[in-house]
């Protein structure tokens, strides 16, 4: 449970119909979230709703240490792992993880 003046950093991969309809305005209505990055083809259309949020034009761009990072603690990020081998790593990161105050969330 969050303490009262914590916030989860989020990051959104894609922005697409869902992202721009319903995910990126239901994270930025929930106090204890905030949108941190934003994964997209075409950044223009997320930077000029959420201009102060970092957007990553690529997946290819998005260094799998960041994905890691994620999940041991150094950087909030939710992502779809599209290879195999790093999603195993992911699952094996977020279960060591489980202990503490962190959560992990992807598809595969």
């Amino acid at each position: 449970m969050l303490s009262k003046n914590e916030v989860v950093r989020v990051g959104l991969v894609g922005y697409g119909m869902s992202g721009q309809a319903f995910h990126a305005p239901t994270i930025s209505c929930v106090p204890e979230l905030t949108l941190a990055k934003v994964v997209e083809r075409h950044a223009k259309k997320s930077k000029e709703r959420y201009p102060q949020v970092e957007v990553v034009d690529s997946p290819e761009k998005l260094p799998y240490r960041n994905i890691y990072g994620a999940i041991t603690g150094r950087e909030e990020l939710i992502v779809k792992p599209e290879e195999a081998r790093n999603a195993i790593r992911m699952i094996e990161a977020a279960k060591q993880s489980a202990r503490g105050k962190k959560a992990v969330a992807f598809s595969l």
